[in-house]
């Protein structure tokens, strides 16, 4: 931020004043009006643009942590529905089964 303010007074200086540029070699006033042009596009990045909302880390942790709470509540759902606890044991079972005896000959159990 303190080298911005050094280039704005010096591109001030510059640009401002009757003998504005005189003090200068043309390959100053090249970087001078390169700076110049580095220090518009940095301000017009440091304004929000419209529509745009802007999180805090406090209302991106706090968000993070109510998606967290949502997906193991959905987790504790699935767990207490006996239809896809039992499809989840079958699964279990057969990738056991297959690792020590081989695929079954009759398809799923």
């Amino acid at each position: 931020v303190a080298l911005l303010e050094v280039l704005v007074k010096e591109i001030n200086r510059h640009s401002v004043g009757a003998n504005a540029g005189a003090a200068y070699t043309p390959q100053e006033v090249g970087v001078l009006e390169k700076a110049a042009a580095m220090v518009e596009e940095v301000q017009g990045l440091a304004t929000p643009t419209t529509g745009v909302v802007r999180q805090t880390l406090n209302s991106m942790l706090t968000e993070r942590i109510a998606e967290d709470a949502r997906y193991q509540e959905d987790v504790a759902a699935d767990a207490n529905d006996p239809a896809l606890s039992r499809e989840i044991i079958l699964d279990i079972f057969e990738e056991w089964y297959i690792m020590y005896n081989g695929p079954p000959d009759d398809g799923p159990i």
